[in-house]
């Protein structure tokens, strides 16, 4: 693996331990692979999301949404000016509000 983008894995891992607490909470929801090519044949996102939510068309990408949280916390922790950060806490509202939809 080119080590330059080693550190990815580490969003890909959370996300899929977010993914699968939903499953867990809702048994009715279930991954689905979406793929999602740019015009340049690169990929602009992991492909998989949990489907299955009450309204159509609502699907949640965990693997982006930590690759956003973290990378937010990051920025705010390299130029000094903490902001929210991925607590504990956070992530089990994430889960429970998706879970529950």
């Amino acid at each position: 693996m080119d080590r330059s983008v080693a550190w990815i894995q580490h969003y890909f891992d959370l996300g899929l331990f977010v993914g699968q607490c939903l499953i867990v909470r809702s048994p009715h929801l279930n991954w689905i692979y979406v793929p999602g090519v740019s015009d340049d044949g690169s990929a602009n996102h992991s492909g998989y999301g949990i489907d299955g939510f009450k309204s159509i068309g609502n699907r949640f990408d965990p693997m982006q949404f930590m690759y956003s949280e973290c990378a937010n916390d990051e920025v705010d922790i390299r130029v000094g000016q903490p902001g929210r950060r991925v607590k504990v806490n956070g992530l089990v509202g994430k889960v429970r509000d998706f879970a529950a939809r």
